[in-house]
Formats: structure tokens, sequence, C-alpha cells
């Protein structure tokens, strides 16, 4: 996907502070990209991106991708 090495190229300056986990090539379910702090710094939060299209063929909205997007990360238990 070429958004998710569009974002992945965007995030590399934060390697110094998080670590940057990439599940690109699995398409199992699992997070796109996730980042961690490093300990010792002042950030304190995980971020995880969860990337979803949008089926514009089935009139879907970016609402609903989000709710998809969403979903996944609750029910894969992302955290």
């Amino acid at each position: 996907m070429f958004y998710h090495a569009f974002v992945l190229g965007m995030l590399v300056h934060l390697n110094n502070n998080y670590e940057i986990k990439s599940n690109r090539e699995s398409e199992y379910g699992r997070y796109d990209v996730m980042l961690i702090p490093i300990k010792n710094i002042i950030y304190k939060k995980s971020i995880i991106i969860e990337f979803k299209k949008v089926n514009k063929m089935a009139k879907e909205t970016i609402e609903v991708a989000i709710e998809k997007a969403l979903k996944q990360i609750e029910e894969k238990k992302y955290e």
C-alpha cells in the first residue's frame, strides 16, 4: 500500500523517541503502524495507526471506515 510506505517515511524522524513497528506485510487483521515510546523520554502514550480504504462502490462513508478501524483495534486488543 502506497500510503503505508508514505506514512512510515514521514515517521522515520521519530525513531529517536519511538520504536516504530509496521505490519504491512501481514494483512491478517494486525495494526498497520504502532509507535511505542522509548523509555526515559517525556512521551508516554503509544500510537496505533490503522489504515482503511473507503469503498466508494458500496457507497461507504469515511465515518463507516473509521468505525471499522476502531472496531478492529478494540476486537484485536492492540493495546
